[in-house]
């Protein structure tokens, strides 16, 4: 496979090379972001390393977009992309030789805007070289891993676009900030903590990305028709949690003791905790479902994917919510850059692009498949939220830590009374959701089958 793959590699460098068009775009609106970015400062002035840092990353992502949209309209445009399709080697081949087309590429259009970057922004390498050309190849492979699935996926269809600007920018972002964080230390900026926590980062984004989509493509091969199927009953589940919201009032208010500091404010917690947690419960359902729709193919799995995520981005939106409100009353500020709410924020917006790419005009089939793969990258940065608090510095409060997370044994009660309270509404709110998902596959089905008789 691996002759295969560097043979598609040298195919695709030497027709980008010999064109030259392509490249020559990517590097001009990279050289001109970074010319206007540039025009913000006055005039002997420098930029800080950290935005630096930031225009000259930004910089490579948009012409990494560029340059995986050249190579995969390489077959479309000598229309040799059916060839492509029926040639003996597998798809893992064709995917890392135009990912490793893509990182030579991009090096090489880095070799350009780095020094550009250095002149235009006034900055000088002053800081630890080694770890920084270290994050910059961990960051571009990511970056070129990620671009190539997607490219690979958005091929043919009209909404590539659509696809690489909603779905591949925020599934990018913690693997930017890994660059961003460690180039502004080589450009001179101090950080106390050193680059090797974002280094670690950048290599785990890489190896999820790259372990998760050869798991896809293998379950994909695989294929399969069989999923056993689930019973419930969803209208006792809301009856349920509705009985037990009423009863976790009580406990919130009569059971639980005031906080000092903060008043009746910290009520807010009883409800931010548990929306949190089942948020992110969504997103594992989500990476679950996506699973076994690649493994089975079967539709069930797609819908309960999608009804899921429905629910885990309408919970971890009404969680930011309630965490500003508590941020305003005990931080003085109702959004801060932490760690925590960042990584939450990151990851709503990769969910909230994915309900977008669901409602894109696409077949169904292609539609689903192309769902379910990015359902299961997008749940990388699903434990990135939970251990962004214990890796980086945080200011966001640990609830559970070694001794009880500064709780009182009447709040740890209240607490996960709602968090199991939360829990049979979101059974019941997903198993309704994916009813009514069954019921609209049903009736389309049905009209179909009427149009064709």
């Amino acid at each position: 496979m691996l002759r295969l793959m560097f043979a598609m590699a040298r195919k695709d460098l030497a027709l980008t090379l010999a064109r030259g068009s392509g490249l020559v775009q990517a590097l001009l609106l990279g050289l001109l972001l970074l010319f206007v970015f540039s025009l913000s400062q006055g005039i002997g002035e420098r930029m800080a390393p950290q935005g630096a840092a930031a225009v000259f990353w930004i910089s490579s992502a948009f012409c990494q977009v560029l340059i995986f949209n050249q190579l995969y309209a390489l077959e479309e445009v000598n229309n040799s992309r059916l060839g492509l399709l029926l040639c003996p080697a597998p798809v893992q081949a064709v995917w890392l030789g135009k990912g490793c087309a893509g990182l030579a590429l991009l090096l090489l259009a880095q070799l350009v805007f780095l020094p550009a970057a250095v002149v235009f922004l006034g900055q000088d390498l002053s800081g630890p070289l080694p770890e920084a050309l270290l994050a910059l190849l961990l960051t571009d492979i990511g970056m070129c891993a990620l671009g190539s699935l997607l490219g690979a996926l958005a091929q043919g269809q009209a909404a590539r676009e659509s696809l690489l600007s909603i779905v591949l920018f925020p599934l990018l972002t913690p693997l930017l900030l890994a660059g961003i964080s460690v180039g502004a230390q080589a450009l001179g900026a101090a950080n106390p903590d050193g680059p090797g926590a974002w280094l670690g980062v950048a290599a785990a984004f890489d190896a999820g990305v790259s372990g998760r989509w050869a798991v896809a493509v293998w379950i994909h091969l695989r294929g399969g028709r069989v999923m056993p199927k689930c019973s419930a009953l969803p209208q006792i589940l809301a009856l349920l949690g509705g009985v037990a919201f009423a009863a976790c009032q009580w406990l919130v208010f009569a059971y639980a003791p005031e906080e000092v500091t903060l008043g009746l404010a910290q009520k807010i917690f009883y409800i931010h905790l548990p929306m949190s947690w089942w948020a992110l419960v969504s997103f594992l359902v989500v990476f679950g479902a996506s699973v076994a729709y690649l493994w089975r193919r079967n539709p069930a799995a797609d819908r309960l994917a999608a009804a899921a995520a429905e629910v885990g981005v309408l919970l971890g939106g009404l969680a930011l919510v309630t965490g500003m409100l508590w941020a305003r009353r005990s931080w003085g500020v109702w959004w801060t850059w932490d760690p925590r709410l960042t990584t939450t924020l990151i990851m709503w917006f990769v969910y909230a692009g994915y309900l977008v790419l669901r409602g894109l005009d696409l077949p169904p089939q292609r539609r689903n498949t192309v769902c379910a793969v990015v359902g299961v990258v997008a749940f990388l940065d699903v434990p990135l939220v939970f251990m962004s608090a214990r890796i980086w510095r945080s200011i966001h409060p640990a609830v559970f830590g070694s001794k009880g997370g500064g709780l009182e044994p009447e709040m740890r009660v209240t607490v996960m009374a709602c968090v199991a309270c939360f829990g049979l509404l979101w059974a019941a709110l997903v198993w309704l959701r994916k009813r009514q998902l069954d019921l609209r596959d049903r009736l389309d089905a049905l009209a179909q089958n009427r149009l064709d008789a």
